[in-house]
C-alpha cells in the first residue's frame, strides 16, 4: 500500500482552491522561501527540504514542472549570493590567489549577477515557456 503524502497533508488542493489572484503571492512566497533558505544553508539541503512540499503545489496550479525547476534553483542560487552568508561569495574568496580582495569587494562584484538572476527568475514567473524555448529550436 502506498501512502500519497499530498493526499494525506491536502496542501496542494487547499492552495489551489485559493482565488486565482492569489495564485502569484503562492509563487512569491515559494521563491521568498528560498531565497532566505539560501542565504542560510546550502542548495542541496534546501532542494531536499523544500521540493517535496513545492512541486506537488506547482504542478496543482498549473505551473510547467520544468520551468519551476528553474526558477527554483535560479531562486537558490541567487540567495546563495546574498548576506549575510552568501555561501558563494566565500568559495569566490577561497579561490582568489590575491588575499589583499576582501569580502566587501567580492560581494560588492557580484550585486549585477545577482540583479540579473532576479530578473531572469521574474521573467520565468511570466513568461514559463522560456524554460523550454531552446530545447524547442
Amino acid at each position: 500500500m502506498t501512502i500519497d503524502i499530498d493526499t494525506i497533508s491536502g496542501v496542494p488542493r487547499y492552495s489551489c482552491s485559493a482565488p486565482a489572484s492569489a495564485l502569484g503571492g503562492i509563487l512569491i512566497v515559494m521563491v521568498g522561501i528560498w531565497f532566505v533558505l539560501g542565504c542560510l544553508i546550502d542548495s542541496i539541503s534546501i532542494i531536499l527540504l523544500t521540493v517535496p512540499i513545492f512541486a506537488p503545489i506547482a504542478t496543482q496550479l498549473g505551473f510547467d514542472p520544468i520551468a519551476f525547476a528553474i526558477m527554483g534553483i535560479l531562486a537558490i542560487e541567487t540567495g546563495l549570493l546574498t548576506p549575510p552568508f552568501g555561501i558563494l561569495v566565500f568559495t569566490v574568496k577561497a579561490a582568489v590567489p590575491d588575499k589583499s580582495v576582501t569580502l566587501a569587494e567580492i560581494f560588492a562584484g557580484s550585486i549585477p549577477y545577482w540583479i540579473v538572476l532576479l530578473a531572469v527568475v521574474a521573467a520565468l514567473a511570466v513568461f514559463p515557456q522560456l524554460a523550454k524555448f531552446l530545447p524547442n529550436l
